[in-house]
């Protein structure tokens, strides 16, 4: 299938869409700039463009309809295809993502690179040598719902306002994440903390037509 078909079956909101294309768009931004160890750019690249399918259990439409973006004139349409979504996938959006994946049949090394990048797991991914899990990782850290911004900027975002997050080591979590960082910059060529949404030149379009096996 390609990336079209699988959002649209999936019901992927455009802000959601335009969030994966960002992701994927960075990654392999650092990828091109690359001089470390020896890295599968297409894993990486059908990560970044399947990541978050299951985000749109966990949006709060009610009370944060901007992150709708242009759609916010249709949340009622997506209030309701969200709980079909959680009737057919769960409501919890690891679960849920986990579930699509499956259903996708997506390859393995794919499936094991999303499943692992949650920021939980940043203090693991810090130490360890899963280039392609780091890379995967920062670059959804950096992407935020309408832009790339900073690191910390948006970890602060992220982590402190998500009840998930509330009852593990924050501070060791952002001192991961920016550990992970500092690793990134010294296998590439390019001050990777000035990426933004100019940097990367590929096309959505071109990203929509790719190929997912």
């Amino acid at each position: 299938m390609t990336v079209k078909e699988i959002y649209t079956k999936y019901n992927i909101p455009p802000n959601l869409q335009g969030h994966l294309f960002r992701v994927t768009k960075l990654a392999l931004f650092i990828c091109d700039h690359w001089k470390g160890p020896e890295l599968d750019r297409e894993v990486i690249k059908q990560a970044g463009l399947l990541h978050d399918l299951g985000n749109i259990v966990k949006f709060d439409f009610v009370n944060h309809p901007e992150f709708l973006g242009k759609e916010q004139k249709n949340v009622k349409k997506w209030i309701k295809v969200q709980r079909e979504m959680i009737r057919r996938y769960g409501k919890d959006d690891h679960e849920a993502l986990s579930n699509i994946l499956k259903e996708l049949k997506v390859d393995d090394n794919i499936y094991q690179l999303i499943m692992s990048k949650e920021s939980k797991n940043s203090k693991k991914m810090a130490s360890g040598n899963n280039w392609e899990l780091k890379i995967i990782h920062y670059a959804d850290s950096r992407s935020g719902p309408f832009e790339i911004i900073p690191l910390n900027t948006r970890l602060d975002e992220v982590l402190r306002r998500s009840e998930k997050y509330q009852h593990l080591d924050l501070p060791g979590l952002i001192e991961a994440c920016n550990q992970i960082e500092e690793q990134l910059q010294e296998t590439t060529s390019i001050d990777i903390t000035k990426i933004d949404e100019n940097s990367s030149k590929i096309n959505p379009s071109k990203l929509l037509n790719e190929v997912i096996t």
